[in-house]
């Protein structure tokens, strides 16, 4: 006998082939079972398809057992707690009811049939939660629906039609303009009804302001997005055929600029060069304005620690982008042909 996937029960937890499987099982075990073979995981298949079916077996009991719910001509009461009911949905809801309990699920705010919530919960998702809940409330006496604030005034009228006999109507505004109704055999009923007609308005409203949002923030990123492409075009074009350099105390000190991005997302132009022995640099909205600060800066430096003029067989040449310093000019050019981190 071949040992048994251990997802063999998975692809048939929604079906009722399931039966049909376990019974194969159950005929390879008591028919073609040696005594010298065990294998526990196999056995431990078994159990789960023995449990599955059982758990389908009630599924389809009960099923039938709804399908069999004798609907009298409505509006009628419920004999065992005389309430009115004059939809067929809301009579089928009510007997089951009474023999299975209701369960409350925090998730979606519903109260679920006691056999019905072990599916639910597998299923109830983020668009329940999503859904805008409304809530019934009295001032001075009179019925109010409550969304998030706004506030619906509800009133009730008795109609009589060939289709529902005598019925309850109730009426709301939303959006201020908008008539909706809600019908029912009880004014209960008809609230109940106009209820979720509201809250599914209010959805459909609620989903479809996100989109737009969406979208209005789409269009704000990419417009962001080529401001930033104009700005370094802008840089770009500024920086061809200019180069800066300063003279301090009789020496001139070269000055070079690059792009550089803040933490907060600006777009800034960093200036920098090496004067004393010391890096220093300064950040600008535009490369004059960048080396403007600069200088201000060696020059503050030169006037606390004016630099000597270095003898020739002193003389250093630093990196203005790391402040790496060297003997020879010719080794600068070549670290400068590899890009360099301050």
């Amino acid at each position: 006998m071949s040992r048994s996937h251990p997802s063999l029960h998975r692809g048939f937890e929604k079906g009722r082939e399931i039966i049909g499987v376990n019974s194969l099982v159950q005929h390879l075990v008591t028919e073609h079972h040696s005594e010298d073979w065990v294998d526990v995981e196999f056995e431990a298949e078994r159990n789960k398809l023995t449990q599955i079916q059982r758990d389908m077996e009630k599924r389809l009991e009960r099923e039938r057992e709804e399908a069999c719910i004798m609907v009298p001509k409505l509006p009628a009461n419920c004999q065992t707690c005389q309430v009115s009911i004059g939809l067929h949905k809301l009579w089928r809801y009510h007997v089951l009811a009474h023999k299975f309990g209701e369960v409350y699920c925090s998730s979606c705010n519903t109260c679920i049939l006691g056999h019905h919530y072990q599916e639910h919960s597998a299923i109830c998702n983020k668009e329940d939660k999503d859904r805008v809940r409304v809530k019934v409330e009295k001032f001075r006496g009179e019925p109010w629906f409550d969304s998030e604030g706004k506030k619906m005034k509800i009133s009730f009228e008795m109609n009589t039609s060939k289709e529902l006999g005598r019925h309850s109507v109730a009426k709301t505004i939303v959006f201020g303009n908008r008539f909706v109704r809600g019908t029912g055999s009880t004014h209960d009923e008809a609230l109940r009804t106009l209820r979720e007609e509201i809250e599914s308005i209010l959805t459909e409203a609620k989903r479809k302001v996100e989109e737009d949002r969406k979208e209005e923030l789409e269009k704000e990123d990419k417009e962001k997005l080529l401001e930033l492409f104009r700005k370094l075009a802008a840089v770009d074009k500024e920086n061809e055929g200019n180069v800066y350099s300063l003279e301090v105390g009789g020496r001139v000190v070269d000055v070079r600029t690059r792009l550089y991005h803040t933490k907060a997302g600006k777009c800034k132009i960093m200036a920098s060069a090496v004067y004393s022995n010391q890096f220093l640099f300064a950040l600008g909205d535009n490369r004059l304005h960048s080396v403007q600060l600069l200088a201000e800066k060696v020059a503050e430096l030169h006037k606390i620690n004016p630099e000597k003029e270095q003898s020739q067989d002193n003389k250093e040449f630093a990196c203005t982008d790391c402040s790496s310093r060297f003997k020879r000019k010719r080794t600068l050019e070549l670290h400068q042909t590899q890009p360099c981190k301050i």
